[in-house]
């Protein structure tokens, strides 16, 4: 039989077993393309979120300087293991010695680049789960995380209804 490497296979059985290979070598192609944007993205999210985490600190400073008078400040605590879906995890809490409601985050960083910032209020009654805020950590600013804290501010103070 001559060889047909390089010409359209004739044979109806040679056209299915061509065609089945082309699309087993597509599919291949796309998974290694898949698993390559994957891993450029939990590069580049470990890469970047130590400047984010830094801008958060910075922020937690800050608001740390202006809660004083209101007795409040932030703690922020990075868990040493994130889980298998993320970079860095941390708790970060707002804690009062006078008056207005804890509250507790739970700041997730995700292999795929997302922040997911999860508080909950501690009442007497026991915590409820209140909002989830995402933010993409390639264009989180200062002004996020500054939001973000004055939000939950707002919520110890005031109550979720409120902000």
């Amino acid at each position: 039989m001559p060889d047909n490497d390089d010409k359209e296979p004739r044979h109806p059985l040679e056209q299915i077993i061509a065609r089945r290979k082309k699309a087993d070598l597509q599919q291949a192609q796309k998974e290694a393309a898949a698993t390559k944007s994957v891993a450029d993205k939990l590069a580049k999210t470990t890469a970047i979120w130590p400047q984010v985490e830094k801008l958060l600190l910075e922020e937690i400073g800050t608001a740390n300087k202006l809660l004083k008078e209101m007795s409040c400040e932030y703690r922020f605590e990075r868990r040493p293991q994130p889980g298998p879906d993320a970079v860095a995890t941390g708790t970060l809490q707002l804690l009062s010695s006078k008056r207005g409601t804890p509250v507790t985050c739970e700041v997730v960083v995700l292999k795929n680049g997302t922040i997911s910032c999860s508080y909950k209020i501690t009442t007497e009654t026991g915590s409820k789960p209140t909002d989830t805020e995402t933010l993409n950590i390639n264009t989180v600013t200062s002004k996020e995380w500054r939001d973000l804290l004055s939000h939950y501010v707002d919520v110890a103070y005031n109550g979720p209804a409120h902000s």
